[in-house]
């Protein structure tokens, strides 16, 4: 999901661009490729703030985030340090996802994940166009290499040892 404020969004093929404010849901842009209806009723279920505090879900929310922090800092810290990173996790606004994706990088000697804003783009039309044109080719030695890195790197990231 982008911002409202995404200066250039491109609607890939199958995908609508849309904006929530309000609870309502406005169509802004389809890809015009086969696009799927859109569920409003799913998407606002999606997207809609969810209030946890007090109850069993928020309460586990903030566990995971306290045994997230405990692995980091390990079990010498005391209970005050892993609270206190477990408040960091927290208030990074950073999903479970990116903070694994944090993680797994630290873990490999490369950067965090960066976040950033999209901009405009010249020519992303030309650029959908040409992924379209691309041919399938499951067979090719460097198209069999780039997808055992990638699945080396997925198996690395979920612990899996034949990866």
């Amino acid at each position: 999901m982008l911002g409202v404020d995404a200066p250039d969004a491109h609607a890939n093929p199958y995908e609508h661009i849309v904006q929530v404010q309000d609870g309502a849901v406005k169509q802004i842009q389809d890809s015009g490729r086969g696009a799927r209806p859109l569920d409003e009723a799913k998407l606002l279920k999606q997207v809609a703030p969810k209030q946890t505090v007090g109850t069993a879900e928020g309460a586990a929310h903030d566990s995971a985030f306290f045994a997230e922090a405990k692995k980091k800092l390990g079990d010498k810290a005391s209970f005050s340090e892993v609270a206190q990173e477990a408040q960091k996790m927290k208030a990074s606004g950073k999903s479970e996802v990116a903070r694994g994706a944090d993680a797994f990088n630290e873990e490999n000697g490369r950067l965090p994940v960066k976040h950033v804003d999209s901009q405009p783009s010249t020519n992303a039309k030309q650029i959908a166009d040409e992924y379209d044109k691309m041919v399938h080719n499951p067979h090719d030695p460097e198209v069999q290499k780039s997808y055992a890195a990638m699945k080396s790197d997925i198996g690395r990231s979920m612990g899996l040892r034949d990866s």
